[in-house]
């Protein structure tokens, strides 16, 4: 069984990474445990091979990059002669591959890291680049789950929405939710501190302002407790908004922001935080939220897709309206003191994910789709 990954970005030597690139890590390494024989090509790397994975670096294309990525990889994939028993297309930035899918001759998969619906609803259409951007990667969607053999997607509802909003056969969208590293990622005695946390990249759809316009109303009520931001990137969209939204509510010294940290350090932060809030407008499936529950911590969420599978209400976290920063801030005032109910939250949490989302168990799932598909497609 050989496998060929199409990926925007694939990072080994990068200590931590978030996201799509986190998810695609892990995804791989556990394949190649299984012993899935694997390649991949990428926009963006930082390694030729890893393990038995043979990594190729698509080269610099300028201007119409998302028109012209597929002809790239096409053309390397010819010239280089990688052969391959499926295409796994993840996300939809590469989109234009498909167009070369009858010289290929090979079943495509396609992972959704993001909902289309979601990011239709969550358009600015005060900004034409909010708006261009969005109708881009909702027709670059359209087209790649018309020709994908199977998609593959991180929430049951994500699932239901694509099988109703793009009128595809229900036996095509496959819910694989995203895994955790169970080594890195688990129950630990280390003492909780008076801290919330929030983990992403900085960028206007992980919420970072409602979550600020929260903190600003709790330390109205209980200024000992502080805010870590960890995914700090100055290049991210929303990165100075942020800086300047935190110092207009003078939160300077209740807040800590924090870039890029390895996988086991963030681990730690996860054990040792009351809480960790996920305040999303769009999630097709939230690493964070699962990683939190691993480590015992219980998640206040938005009530989207990416959420609902792990996050539920009373039981392992509880969930919240997009945008809604009173909320949040009216259950974290609840909570924050009771350490009984957090401690049952994080052990609920903790067993749903130990029970449902290791990699080991994402990777075996996707070994068994992948065997079905070989077995069953025709191209």
């Amino acid at each position: 069984m050989k496998i060929l990954h199409l990926l925007p970005n694939y990072f080994i030597k990068k200590k931590v990474i978030l996201g799509m690139e986190m998810y695609t890590h892990n995804l791989t390494i556990e394949l190649d445990k299984l012993g899935i024989e694997q390649k991949i090509i990428a926009q963006t790397t930082d390694i030729n091979s890893y393990k038995k994975i043979n990594v190729y670096k698509l080269p610099k294309i300028g201007r119409f990059t998302f028109l012209r990525t597929g002809l790239e990889a096409y053309k390397l994939i010819k010239s280089k002669k990688i052969d391959f028993d499926i295409l796994h297309q993840h996300n939809v930035g590469l989109f234009s591959i498909i167009k070369y899918k009858k010289e290929l001759k090979k079943p495509f998969i396609l992972t959704l890291h993001s909902s289309p619906i979601l990011i239709l609803k969550s358009i600015n259409w005060l900004s034409l680049k909010s708006i261009k951007e969005a109708l881009y990667y909702y027709f670059f969607t359209k087209l790649s789950i018309k020709y994908s053999d199977i998609i593959i997607v991180g929430s049951n509802e994500c699932r239901n929405e694509i099988i109703k909003h793009f009128k595809v056969n229900e036996n095509k969208v496959k819910y694989i939710p995203a895994g955790y590293n169970d080594k890195v990622f688990n129950l630990s005695k280390t003492k909780k501190k008076d801290q919330l946390l929030f983990v992403g990249r900085f960028i206007k759809i992980k919420g970072i302002i409602t979550l600020l316009k929260a903190f600003r109303e709790i330390i109205k009520i209980k200024p000992y407790l502080n805010l870590i931001l960890i995914g700090a990137d100055k290049n991210n969209s929303d990165y100075y908004n942020v800086i300047n939204t935190i110092k207009k509510y003078n939160l300077n010294k209740n807040v800590k922001i924090i870039e890029s940290i390895p996988a086991n350090v963030l681990a730690k932060y996860y054990q040792s935080s009351k809480l960790v809030i996920a305040p999303s407008t769009v999630e097709a499936t939230s690493q964070v939220g699962v990683e939190a529950l691993a480590c015992g911590t219980p998640v206040i969420s938005t009530n989207i897709s990416g959420f609902k599978d792990y996050v539920i209400n009373n039981k392992t976290g509880f969930r919240v309206e997009i945008g809604d920063y009173n909320k949040i801030s009216e259950i974290v005032l609840r909570i924050i003191d009771n350490k009984k109910l957090l401690k049952k939250l994080g052990l609920n949490g903790n067993k749903l994910v130990k029970n449902n989302f290791t990699w080991k168990k994402i990777a075996e799932k996707h070994k068994k789709l992948y065997k079905n598909l070989i077995n069953h497609v025709k191209v």
